[in-house]
């Protein structure tokens, strides 16, 4: 049992430092794409966005899913041929996809508000989706089959393949129109990825094995379809704030708030880096009815959530408006507090998002769909109500209000699947990070000097704080 909690801590460790190292990268990239092409070619880009994110979601069909709840517990020679068959049917559903866009291409473009002279990047957001979905698939296969190795050099080389495609078509070449460099930039990213990734997926030792067995491969099929519906959604839930300010707003705001929100995505990458193999042991633990194993492991991943999440809030408390700065441009940085209430809400989203794996874990995707709906709903019936009243600073309240509402909702159905309450140790931890992001938010005001000594003693105090925990903590067994 030592060998197993110290090797599964040590890959835990592994893929976090991979994970951080890859992604610090991407988000100068995505900083200096958005200053190199403008606010206004931005929210274009922002809105082609929507649809690719779109048939990612649909081409995916719950397979990446599907991956992380039957792959861990499954053989060697099932899990690959899960993969394999992961890849052809993505394909067969991203092809029709393809032919819909085609075909419907001014039609889309007119639905999102996109000026014709961006219209044709929607046919360039299939390209976009190719790489998309082999990111997906490969990133659940390698932590569901725990292949540390491959799923470091895939981090990189996806991150190779931005950096790559960044610097050469925006800092080495020029274009007649903006929307041709993004057209490049694309095709660079998705080609590197299609030559290098099969060197990653092929084994020759397992390519002529049987098939997956009909009754597997049937579970396996209709559990990631039956995710369909929570997954298109959610993809309604991402977009739904691009698509009414796309409406409500002008172009030039558009882009602002998109680059703010693209920022405060990077939030979900905390909950991916502090634990990467959280899904795939909390698989293995349900699966082997070790419950209390993971109502430990539950507990971990939420102590060291909050502490990298509260550390992180701090510091946009202070810098949101010279990060924004820094990454874009002062075009950017005049709406810093629209960056700041955005990641609050990724982050308590994040927190208590985990809860919706029991869903998965009990195998019972239908009340995915539900918790959904609900947020769905509470999102399009509040935000374009803040909006029309407050503008653009609306969107963020409506934002907040949606996700309190949601996520109470998605906590009290799931502690009834299975029992996993949030600790006494764990709430005591949430309220003293809240009330200390309080406190700092007015402070602002500060000189940069003072700002950062505040932000230097709060790390410090969070460290302290953390390693105090975590030696409480480690005494369970968590791994």
């Amino acid at each position: 049992m030592k060998d197993q909690k110290k090797s599964n801590f040590k890959n835990n460790y592994l893929l976090s430092i991979g994970e951080i190292l890859s992604r610090i990268p991407m988000i100068f990239t995505i900083g200096y794409l958005a200053k190199s092409v403008g606010p206004e070619a931005f929210g274009a880009w922002s809105l082609v966005l929507v649809l690719q994110t779109l048939l990612t979601a649909l081409g995916g069909a719950g397979l990446g899913t599907a991956l992380m709840r039957y792959g861990p517990n499954a053989s060697k020679d099932v899990a690959y041929q899960y993969i394999i068959l992961s890849i052809k049917k993505s394909a067969v559903f991203l092809a029709v996809l393809s032919v819909f866009v085609y075909v419907f291409n001014n039609n889309i473009g007119t639905l999102l508000n996109i000026k014709g002279e961006y219209q044709w990047l929607l046919m360039v957001s299939c390209v976009m989706t190719m790489g998309s979905i082999l990111d997906s698939h490969l990133d659940k296969y390698f932590k569901a089959r725990i292949l540390i190795n491959k799923q470091i050099t895939y981090l990189f080389i996806r991150t190779f393949a931005e950096v790559i495609a960044v610097i050469s078509v925006f800092y080495f070449m020029s274009f007649s129109h903006v929307s041709n460099a993004i057209f490049s930039y694309i095709l660079i990213v998705v080609s590197i990825k299609l030559i290098i990734y099969p060197w990653l997926i092929l084994e020759k030792k397992l390519i002529k094995r049987d098939k997956v067995e009909l009754k597997n491969k049937d579970t396996f099929l209709n559990f990631s379809y039956l995710l369909v519906p929570s997954i298109l959604l959610a993809w309604i839930i991402i977009q739904t704030d691009r698509i009414i300010l796309g409406w409500m707003l002008s172009p030039v705001e558009l882009g602002v708030y998109a680059f703010s929100a693209t920022l405060a995505s990077y939030i979900v990458f905390i909950s991916y880096s502090i634990m990467p193999l959280f899904q795939s042991l909390s698989a293995l633990y349900y699966d082997k009815g070790e419950f209390q194993r993971l109502r430990n492991l539950y507990e971990i991943w939420q102590y060291l959530y909050i502490s990298a999440a509260t550390i992180l809030m701090i510091i946009l408390v202070f810098l949101s408006k010279e990060i924004l700065s820094l990454t874009a441009g002062e075009e950017y940085s005049k709406l810093p507090h629209i960056l700041l209430w955005l990641s609050a809400g990724v982050a308590v989203d994040q927190l208590f998002g985990q809860y919706q794996l029991i869903f998965n874990l009990a195998e019972k995707p239908k009340l995915s769909t539900l918790v959904n709906s609900i947020k769905l709903l509470s999102l399009v019936g509040l935000m374009p109500f803040f909006v029309y009243l407050y503008g653009i600073n609306g969107a963020v309240l409506g934002l907040m209000v949606s996700v309190i509402i949601v996520n109470i909702v998605r906590y009290k159905i799931a502690i009834k699947l299975i029992d996993i309450r949030i600790t006494f140790f764990v709430k005591m931890y949430l309220t003293l990070s809240i009330v200390s992001i309080i406190l700092f938010s007015y402070m602002h005001h500060l000189n940069f000097m003072l700002k950062s000594s505040l932000i230097i003693i709060s790390i410090l105090s969070f460290v302290i704080y953390f390693i105090a925990g975590q030696k409480k903590l480690s005494e369970r067994n968590y791994f």
